[in-house]
């Protein structure tokens, strides 16, 4: 009872201050206004750990992008499919066994980070990665990489813990543009990425006099595109054991426990500090606290020359049931910052996996699935129409045409990414900048349709040539104006997809992060939106792989050939931008502040 009495004394002492404050505010309402609200100053972003962390998220999306334009083909020469329709089919599997094993283990991985600290678990992911690629490049068989794959896809969770990480190092004045990088890193993953794979590919055929003699090579011929991504996973192991420093650091429970017992007597110094001078002011504690409940009808009946003790002196009616009020009610009045409940443990330990959604939290991630679905969807089926012959409605271009034409539209990723991005995120905010992407990208699949199309016109008309003897050709004669034009429309559809992708990817990761109730769910969070994406990048290329199979065996024509499938893909772009209306503004701030 008397613990009650004391913690009732610290929040009536409290609010007695408060009240002051507020009167004071009442006496010279100018000067406090303009105290209220400080201009604004961007914390400077620590530079060093942000760019070591992004060149460690940088590996991931090479390997994971490394084996676009050379899929197609393994999956061909390894002989275990007999039709084109049964390629895609293949193809598909092959691409979903990274993201399905992903989304088995992303929310331990994070959960991992929440106990241990965000660098270990970084560290590990790092190393599975590296083994798993480099045994890639070892097998031409289709099962066996079908492993590999998925075990590298259960090794590592980096995605998460660096968004997690990152969150850690900044705060709401400079996030939107540290976030910022995420996208940047997964878009240059994904244009180096194809670029190692697609002219690395086959190199004892494309560089004889250094790999024509090498058999390993002539073997594998997507050996060597696996080691170059393997060395970068190498270097950025090297660079996060060396430099990176850890941004989280978990306490023990016996340390929680130290922790709350110095807080306890701390608090109850106070409570006794409080009742002592409460005491000696010759005001009793009901009678405080029944001053402290009566304060607004004071306030609006008080002049600015009234002072704070004739107007406690007016208010010395008592509460005789003090002892009603219960502790969870002192709690939760004692500070409006949301944040506060969290610091006590009990409170913690009684939430449950519910509790720690909000319902803002929960439509931003159904707009995470289906955006990442639709991406998922269309880089997966990219992989096999690009590849495919001209008849089946692809462009059948070689693995080094497909790098070629991912690694052109990565020109505009920088200046999209690191100087308009973060303008527009200011001035209009994160959830406006979502928006924006989403409408970007939804026109891309629309118009790819037109590239197969040209691509047809254009082997009517001499054939599709290679990129590099038709860039040198000064025969104009020979020109083929289908081939120019599908390049320019090809181009132009893939650099507005980046330029969307960058919007919309940094959005999500922003809102994510800003709806994030409590500082300890960060790393949860952020697994469980990486366990979401993971699951819809399974859908993606299992659908796309079906859709392959049933449009090539098919002899319809529009709209059930080749073109459904893209249509598809905008239409899931369409309702995810309807979707995200339902988004509340709030998300262009975070919820947890000074994270």
């Amino acid at each position: 009872m008397e613990s009650k009495r004391n913690s009732k004394a610290t929040l009536l002492s409290q609010n007695f201050r408060n009240e002051y404050l507020s009167i004071r505010e009442h006496e010279h309402p100018s000067s406090n206004t303009e105290a209220a609200q400080p201009k604004a100053t961007i914390t400077p972003i620590p530079w060093g750990q942000v760019l070591i962390l992004i060149l460690v998220r940088l590996s991931d999306p090479i390997g994971l992008a490394l084996i676009f334009p050379f899929i197609y083909q393994f999956v061909k020469n390894s002989g275990i499919a007999k039709t084109s329709g049964e390629i895609g089919w293949y193809v598909g599997l092959m691409l979903a066994s990274f993201p399905l094993a992903q989304s088995f283990t992303t929310i331990y991985w994070g959960r991992l980070s929440d106990r241990i600290g965000r660098k270990p678990v970084i560290m590990y992911g790092l190393v599975g990665s590296l083994v798993t690629t480099i045994s890639f490049g070892f097998t031409n068989d289709f099962y066996i990489a079908l492993i590999i794959r998925t075990l590298s896809g259960l090794l590592n969770g980096n995605v998460s813990i660096i968004k997690s990480s990152l969150a850690e190092i900044s705060d709401q004045t400079n996030r939107a543009q540290v976030f910022a990088f995420l996208p940047l890193s997964w878009n240059v993953g994904g244009i180096v990425g194809p670029l190692i794979g697609g002219l690395l590919y086959d190199p004892s055929k494309k560089i004889p006099w250094l790999f024509g003699s090498i058999y390993v090579f002539e073997k594998y011929p997507h050996l060597l595109p696996c080691l170059v991504s393997g060395m970068l996973y190498g270097f950025g192991l090297i660079l996060g054991i060396s430099k990176l420093e850890e941004t989280y650091y978990p306490k023990s429970k016996k340390s929680n426990k130290k922790t709350r017992s110095k807080k306890t007597k701390k608090d109850n110094l106070e409570s006794k500090r409080d009742k002592d001078v409460v005491e000696r002011s010759g005001v009793s504690l009901d009678q405080l606290e029944q001053s402290s409940s009566s304060t607004s009808i004071g306030m609006a009946n008080s002049t600015s020359n009234d002072t704070i003790s004739s107007f406690y002196k007016s208010n010395n009616n008592g509460l005789e049931n003090l002892d009603e009020f219960e502790e969870s009610e002192v709690l939760l009045s004692a500070n409006d910052d949301t944040s506060s409940v969290f610091s006590y443990s009990s409170v913690e330990e009684e939430r449950t996996f519910s509790d720690r959604f909000s319902s803002t939290m929960l439509v931003v991630l159904i707009t995470n699935s289906t955006m990442t679905l639709a991406h998922s969807m269309f880089d997966n089926f990219f992989a096999v129409w690009s590849a495919s012959e001209i008849d089946l409605g692809g462009l059948e271009f070689s693995p080094n045409d497909i790098s070629l034409a991912l690694g052109f539209c990565g020109l505009v990723v920088f200046y999209v990414q690191l100087v308009i991005y973060p303008y527009i995120d200011r001035k209009y905010g994160t959830i406006f900048s979502y928006r924006i992407g989403l409408l970007f990208v939804l026109p891309t699949s629309l118009i790819l349709p037109i590239v197969s199309i040209l691509a047809k016109l254009s082997n009517e008309t001499g054939g599709v040539g290679n990129v590099f003897a038709r860039a040198i050709s000064l025969d104009t004669k020979s020109a083929d104006v289908y081939y120019i034009i599908m390049w320019i429309v090809l181009e132009f559809v893939l650099c507005l997809r980046v330029f969307g992708s960058v919007f919309s990817f940094t959005g999500i990761n922003l809102m994510v992060t800003n709806a994030t109730l409590n500082p300890s769910d960060l790393g949860f969070m952020n697994g469980s939106q990486q366990t979401i994406t993971s699951i819809v990048r399974v859908i993606g290329p299992i659908l796309v792989g079906a859709l392959w199979q049933l449009t090539s065996n098919s002899k319809l024509m529009y709209p059930f050939d080749h073109s459904f499938v893209w249509n598809l893909i905008g239409a899931l772009y369409l309702y995810t931008w309807i979707k995200s209306k339902k988004i509340p503004d709030t998300v262009n701030k975070p919820i947890i502040e000074n994270m």
